[in-house]
This record gives C-alpha cells, sequence and structure tokens, in this order.
C-alpha cells in the first residue's frame, strides 16, 4: 500500500462520558518488548476511557519485563485512574495462549473484555465504536475489521477480506448485527472468520470450560471458543478497519502440522453440523474449504517430507463461479 500506520498522528479527542461502562483490557506478552510500548499507547489514546489494564508476560527473554515496568511507572503518573495490574508467570504457559486468555478473564473486574494482543495496534475510536452494540443485552461480541501491517507498520491491505470472505460473496462490506446461530449456520460453520482476538470486544462472562476445552486444540482453539459462545447471544459486526492486524512474513508447517489443521477444521465443522441443519450450499461451502488443505496433506506412500504454506482461504475463482 506504499505507507506507514502511525497511531500517534491519529490521537481523537476523548470522550466525556456519564455512566462509562468498565472496560478491562488484557495485554498477553511474550517477547514483544518492540511492540509493547505502541501497544499499550494505543489503548491509553482510546477515546472511550479504559477501566482497567491488565498485562500478562509469559516468562519473556527479553527485555519486554523491564520495559513493561518502566511504562507502568509512567501510567500511573499521567492516568491515576486506571487500575493497573502487571503478572509475569513463574512458568511458561507452553504456547497455549488460552491459559493466559483465561487467567485475564479471571483477574478482569470488568464488565467488557478486550484481549488486545501485544503486538498489535487500534484506532483511537476502536472501543467508542465496538461498546455501541452493547447497548443491547444480547450481544456479547463485537467486533471489527482488521487491517494488516508488517513489522515496521507498513500497511500491508486496509481489509482482511481476502482471508475471511472464502467464497467473495461481499457479506462483509456493511457492518451488521446477527444472533449467535446466524453467525455459525452462515460463517462460523465453514471456517474461522474472527481471525485476530485484538479485533474483538466481549462481554465478560464465564466461559472457564470453554477455554480449557480450546487447550485441546493446536490450531483451532479461537474458533472453538467463538462458535460456542456464540450458541447463546448475538454478534456485531463493524466493517470500518479499527484493529490493526501485525503480520510477521510468512509461515511454514510440515506435514504433521496440516494434518493437524486439516483435522482440526473437519472436528469443528463436524460439531457444528450435528448441532444445526446446514443447508446445502453451507455443507458444500464446507467441502470447498477442506479441499484447500488437500494438497497439503501428507503423501503416505512418497516417503518425503514436504514443507508448505498452510494457505487457510481459498484462491480468488470458485468452481460455482
Amino acid at each position: 500500500m506504499g505507507r506507514k500506520i502511525d497511531i500517534y498522528k491519529n490521537q481523537k479527542k476523548k470522550l466525556n462520558i456519564e455512566n462509562q461502562k468498565k472496560i478491562s483490557v488484557i495485554i498477553p506478552n511474550y517477547n514483544y518488548e518492540k511492540f509493547i510500548i505502541e501497544r499499550i499507547d494505543s489503548i491509553l489514546m482510546q477515546t472511550y476511557p479504559i477501566y482497567e489494564l491488565i498485562i500478562l508476560d509469559d516468562c519473556s527473554t527479553d527485555n519486554s519485563v523491564k520495559v513493561i515496568n518502566n511504562k507502568i511507572s509512567q501510567i500511573k503518573e499521567e492516568y491515576p485512574n486506571i487500575k493497573i495490574q502487571f503478572i509475569i508467570n513463574e512458568k511458561n504457559s507452553g504456547g497455549c495462549v488460552f491459559k493466559q486468555w483465561k487467567k485475564g478473564f479471571d483477574i478482569a473486574e470488568g464488565d467488557y473484555i478486550w484481549i488486545a494482543e501485544a503486538d498489535d495496534s487500534a484506532e483511537s475510536d476502536f472501543l467508542e465504536e465496538l461498546i455501541k452494540p452493547f447497548n443491547d443485552e444480547e450481544v456479547i461480541l463485537s467486533y471489527c475489521e482488521s487491517a494488516r501491517i508488517d513489522g515496521k507498520n507498513n500497511l500491508i491491505t486496509t481489509s482482511s477480506a481476502d482471508l475471511y470472505d472464502m467464497c467473495r460473496t461481499g457479506e462483509w462490506k456493511k457492518s451488521y448485527i446477527w444472533t449467535g446461530e446466524e453467525e455459525i449456520i452462515n460463517h462460523l460453520s465453514v471456517t474461522n472468520t474472527i481471525l485476530n482476538v485484538s479485533s474483538v470486544l466481549w462481554r465478560k462472562k464465564d466461559y472457564t470450560e470453554i477455554f480449557e476445552k480450546a487447550g485441546e486444540f493446536k490450531v483451532a482453539g479461537d474458533w472453538y471458543i467463538y462458535y460456542n459462545i456464540l450458541k447463546n447471544g448475538k454478534i456485531s459486526w463493524n466493517s470500518k478497519p479499527l484493529n490493526y492486524y501485525r503480520k510477521h512474513g510468512s509461515s511454514v508447517s510440515t506435514d504433521v502440522k496440516a494434518q493437524k489443521e486439516f483435522d482440526e477444521i473437519c472436528r469443528i465443522q463436524n460439531e457444528i453440523s450435528l448441532l444445526y441443519n446446514l443447508p446445502k450450499e453451507i455443507k458444500e461451502k464446507q467441502e470447498l474449504r477442506r479441499s484447500f488443505m488437500y494438497p497439503l496433506l501428507p503423501e503416505k506412500d512418497s516417503g518425503k517430507i514436504k514443507i508448505a504454506w498452510v494457505i487457510p482461504h481459498p484462491r480468488e475463482r470458485f468452481w460455482w463461479t
């Protein structure tokens, strides 16, 4: 796109709010000293003030802890009304991010939760926009479009529709509020369309059992969480790109990882198929989603190990177009 994202140049005036909703922000961090200051600043600069900031460090081996401690000293002087907690794990969680999510939820005292990953960023009106749908008591998740940036804040794309709009339907071009059942059947039954947890604002509830069950997954745990939460509430989608989702270059996957991803896609699709009477066109989309993994699965008789980028979403043309 040829331009850098600079959140410090796009600050908007803070709102003066009566009966302010209590929002707790959880930052799970592991070795993101390079990005943690901008992440914290993107939260402090929100036009809708936050109630609480919880930073969870998962035994970082870089200078994250020192950087965070210095920043907290400044926050306490400049934002005395914000409750701050900084918790450092005695032992690394072993790569299970949902343990940190659960810990944050257990600690948080706010009524709404933003899990703001340490390497991502946001526009200053992110919370202002995403808190609005919660006036409907049935809304339990509110999320927005994500622009993608690289490690140097270069803008990659202003939309992530190339990743979540698998069939190029354009359904996400306009904001909407749907029932959880509508969202699960039309979107989450096929693939995980909520790409980045930093783009989500949650109504706080007890999700202990769901978080613990998500730990069984290596790839699709967040997908499992979203669809289970939405069994009992509505979801709001905001088409504005208010979240900056940082991508750190291409990833690779072994045959074993490709097989694991394929197995988890099938598992969640099958679970949802047992819960709901899915239309024929949705079942066809499920099959299409699985088909994009087929070329990446192990060649059983070759004896060779392939390395391949596991592409979670399809190419531009489809068999029904």
